[in-house]
């Protein structure tokens, strides 16, 4: 629909499932993920355009912002994350979907968008008393900036017990380069991405 320019229809479809009782959850990884993975495939092949891209990324995030409201109120769990993008990385959405799912699982969440400054994240991390940052790369020439990003969050006296959750497709082509980073986990979308920060925190 979307790739149609048919955001009405697309929307009625989404909302058509939460009004059915799908869970929040679902229409994320089924339709939101699902479609951004499929969209993602088609440009990489060239058979969308960067402004088809664009297009198809806003109307779902207008989707998104249309369900929040459903899950916004849940009781809190007292955990604190903080989910960001860094400078250069233009690429927020799959961030915005992790940011959403820790809100869904009760956790007070912070989310900063496309190109945060390292700097300003690590003193929103201290300032925010965050357990866990987690961090999207969508793209392989902003893993400098992570890695500056992590390394001053380990060397830092306030953030040192925080970890470091990192995700994003530049990853995904690297398996092992997360650990390079010296981050503390790895997560390939937005549940993976809670699971494993319950593990880190030791709370499963």
């Amino acid at each position: 629909m979307l790739l149609r320019h048919d955001k009405g229809g697309a929307m009625e479809l989404v909302m058509d499932l939460a009004e059915s009782g799908t869970a929040v959850e679902d229409i994320y990884i089924d339709v939101f993920q699902a479609a951004q993975q499929e969209i993602g495939r088609l440009w990489q092949n060239n058979q969308v355009t960067i402004a088809q891209e664009h297009y198809c990324t806003a109307a779902t995030m207008l989707f998104m912002n249309m369900l929040y409201p459903r899950f916004v109120n849940r009781d809190r769990s007292g955990h604190r994350i903080l989910v960001t993008c860094l400078g250069g990385e233009l690429h927020e959405l799959g961030a915005r979907m992790v940011a959403d799912f820790f809100e869904m699982k009760g956790w007070n969440t912070v989310f900063f968008g496309a190109n945060t400054p390292w700097a300003e994240v690590l003193g929103a991390v201290v300032s925010h008393h965050a357990e866990v940052v987690a961090i999207s790369i969508t793209i392989g020439a902003n893993i400098g900036e992570a890695r500056i990003l992590v390394n001053a969050l380990k060397e830092t006296e306030e953030t040192r017990g925080t970890k470091v959750l990192l995700g994003g497709r530049a990853l995904q082509e690297s398996p092992n380069l997360w650990k390079e980073i010296n981050g503390d986990g790895f997560a390939g979308n937005a549940n993976e991405g809670v699971l494993a920060a319950e593990r880190l925190l030791h709370v499963l």
